[in-house]
């Protein structure tokens, strides 16, 4: 599971999403995703709490965020014939959850630090892990914001 942590303003829209910074694969810092390992029978509220926590320490809390994206699963009953994800066990599968994220974020092992970035001011390619720059940019494609998602891809 990957966790966005995100900020919006009083209409709803996305201003900031959170990053950690981790060490990559060549020993240099780059931004991520909040991310852990799905877990059977796990809701998506209980994954984004531990998920959270486990990055960002005991007192850091997590929880999907109210104005996430809808993720598509498959055509079904809701608007306009989609079924939205809901927060029953998850089904497995790779996808990204917004969270709103509070309480005393302490960046814990093997994360070096958490930040919020305005959504217009992302760090550059070069300072992501790759799987966590396309995984931001599919999510603020889905947010309706092409043109920064254009930037990262």
């Amino acid at each position: 599971m990957q966790v966005i942590p995100v900020r919006r303003d009083g209409t709803g829209r996305l201003v900031a999403v959170g990053l950690v910074e981790v060490a990559g694969s060549d020993g240099r810092p780059r931004w991520t995703l909040i991310g852990g390992p799905d877990l059977p029978d796990e809701s998506t509220d209980q994954a984004v709490e531990r998920c959270v926590r486990a990055a960002l320490g005991d007192q850091a809390n997590g929880r999907p965020a109210a104005l996430q994206p809808a993720w598509i699963t498959d055509p079904g009953p809701g608007v306009d014939g989609l079924r939205v994800r809901d927060h029953s066990p998850r089904s497995g599968g790779e996808e990204a959850c917004a969270a709103e994220i509070s309480g005393h974020l302490q960046p814990q092992s093997p994360v070096q630090r958490f930040s919020w970035f305005l959504v217009t001011a992302l760090p550059a390619q070069p300072e992501f892990e790759p799987d966590a720059r396309a995984a931001l940019a599919d999510f603020l494609d889905a947010q309706g914001e092409l043109g920064l998602a254009t930037r990262l891809r």
